[in-house]
């Protein structure tokens, strides 16, 4: 049986956004494939996390178990945290060491995916509970600025000229975004658009704040136009697709996430 990512070729990169507070994903790639492993999220947990997860590479030491006692908490900077899922701490960050990552493999930046490069004004969750921010007001009014980049700028500010694996969890933004990539893709030579997207579609969530139905199924029938072959994981919005130059069976577990935030 095939690696299920041996698509994958030494110096590949792959990019994430929107990682929220569990990046196993991200540090499996970078630590299992000869590859650079990009990620985006400008909420100030997901920061944190990142933050976490670097320091314990840099440092070969896990965080501090939380005072509370919780088993998916951890102590950093002074403050307790968590790790998404209830997944447990101690497991999580040793998973980290084990893994034998080079920071060099992991790149992060505090970035929110956009159309165009500028700022804009992410709303914080309900009561300031979980990581996940959007473009709905909140309820209590509080919110956030964050820096906004699109895919085109930030490939050409790391000299990227082409992206594997791109997983995308903004939140409903998709929409917005989707054909934006695609009018970038059709100015570059295909060898050089992703050959696997994995969308969490938040779009297309019952009781999310940005639920548009309509604009993901425009979004998806814009991918599919390009090229790209449709597989929804679970029924559900976490949906994958293959470019069709690909063996669609070498896509195995490419959306396994564990994270998920903003815009």
């Amino acid at each position: 049986m095939p690696d299920p990512m041996c698509f994958l070729k030494p110096g590949d990169v792959i990019y994430g956004f929107g990682v929220g507070e569990d990046i196993s994903y991200d540090v499996a790639f970078a630590s299992n494939y000869d590859v650079t492993v990009r990620i985006f999220d400008p909420t100030p947990r997901a920061s944190e996390h990142v933050e976490a997860v670097l320091n314990t590479i840099r440092s070969g030491q896990r965080p501090e178990s939380a005072p509370s006692g919780k088993a998916d908490c951890y102590l950093f900077n002074g403050q307790e945290r968590e790790v998404s899922g209830k997944y447990p701490a101690d497991k999580y960050f040793a998973n980290v060491l084990e893994s034998g990552l080079s920071e060099k493999r992991l790149t992060y930046r505090p970035w929110a995916l956009g159309v165009e490069d500028g700022t804009m004004e992410f709303h914080s969750p309900k009561g300031g509970k979980g990581v996940s921010h959007t473009l709905n007001a909140a309820a209590d009014g509080s919110s956030i600025r964050v820096p906004v980049r699109s895919l085109g700028s930030i490939m050409a500010e790391f000299g990227d000229t082409a992206i594997s694996v791109l997983k995308i969890d903004i939140e409903g933004f998709e929409v917005k975004v989707i054909p934006q990539l695609v009018e970038l893709w059709k100015k570059i030579p295909k060898e050089g658009w992703p050959r696997v997207l994995a969308f969490d579609m938040d779009s297309l969530r019952e009781g999310h704040p940005q639920k548009d139905a309509e604009g993901a199924k425009a979004a998806i029938m814009q991918l599919k136009a390009l090229g790209y072959t449709q597989f929804s994981l679970s029924g559900g919005a976490d949906i994958v697709f293959v470019l069709d130059t690909m063996d669609p069976a070498q896509t195995k577990s490419v959306d396994d996430d564990g994270g998920g935030t903003n815009a």
